[in-house]
């Protein structure tokens, strides 16, 4: 079976960012400094886990299937590889940003990573309270520091003891917030639903194939859905398939016919149509204008 070409690569990643980023080899990347360069409503993803910590301004940005609003003080977790997409942002936003690729969070060896991937996969975005946003800023300022020191023998362990502490502290920070919410019924269903759709997506796109995985009927795990997200079940799972077939259009070189292929359409000619009906025009004509903004 043919591997699926990821969105945004590591290189990539490198390329686009600030020449006054801070690094730690192909590792991490800090950078504070207002978001240039993200281009509203193109989806991507990156091959690396991000932590945003949101000093000034306003953005609003969908992951996966879920629409978030950033604010000061909110801490955004994503995970690599999912897709994102920036819908809107003020002129003041500015944030700290945090790249850490997989390979580098695998040695932090974290007794608590599932869990906490969980918690984050649930909940990227946190509205935290001012002690936690000062301990996050203070934490921040001292990853700069030893970042920066380049001379120092001991610059990647003081990196690794502070990112493992970072962690930690996410566990700490975030973990009451999310667990004293009350989750409803509906809640739960739709949560499910969501977790089914991104493992499933590129294979299966009815109501009933995810109703039938959660042994619930279409129609109940629907009504859960709308109440819970305003969209319908349905196009939850369209949002999820054009999201991640306009990440491959604007970020690879993978050819319509190998999208097509990825996301298992009949055809070529039946992806097109599935999403011009959706879009308003076809993949070769979203692509082309994609391209023509960029030049």
């Amino acid at each position: 079976m043919r591997k699926s070409i990821k969105s945004v690569d590591q290189k990539e990643v490198r390329r686009t960012l600030p020449e006054d980023t801070l690094r730690l080899d192909n590792d991490l990347f800090m950078v504070h400094t207002p978001v240039k360069g993200v281009t509203a409503g193109i989806p991507f993803s990156f091959q690396y886990t991000t932590s945003t910590l949101v000093e000034k301004g306003k953005a609003e940005i969908i992951i996966d299937m879920k629409r978030y609003q950033l604010t000061k003080g909110c801490l955004l977790v994503i995970l690599s590889d999912r897709i994102t997409m920036l819908e809107s942002i003020s002129e003041d936003f500015s944030a700290q940003f945090l790249f850490m690729s997989n390979d580098f969070l695998k040695s932090l060896q974290i007794s608590e990573t599932i869990e906490l991937r969980q918690m984050v996969r649930s909940h990227p975005v946190n509205h935290i309270t001012n002690e936690a946003f000062s301990a996050l800023t203070q934490y921040f300022a001292m990853l700069s520091q030893a970042l920066a020191r380049t001379d120092n023998p001991y610059r990647r362990e003081m990196i690794f003891h502070l990112t493992k502490a970072y962690f930690y502290g996410l566990g700490y920070y975030v973990h009451p917030h999310v667990t004293s919410e009350t989750e409803t019924r509906s809640q739960e269903v739709t949560q499910h639903f969501l977790e089914l759709v991104r493992e499933h997506f590129k294979q299966e796109r009815s109501i009933s194939f995810y109703a039938d995985k959660m042994n619930l009927s279409p129609k109940y795990v629907s009504a859960c859905v709308k109440e819970t997200m305003g969209n319908s079940a349905m196009e939850c799972i369209e949002q999820q398939t054009l999201l991640y077939a306009e990440n491959l259009l604007a970020n690879t070189k993978m050819t319509i016919g190998q999208i097509s292929d990825d996301l298992h359409f009949d055809s070529q000619s039946t992806f097109g149509k599935y999403f011009k009906t959706h879009v308003g025009i076809g993949p070769k004509e979203w692509r082309n204008n994609i391209f023509q903004k960029g030049e």
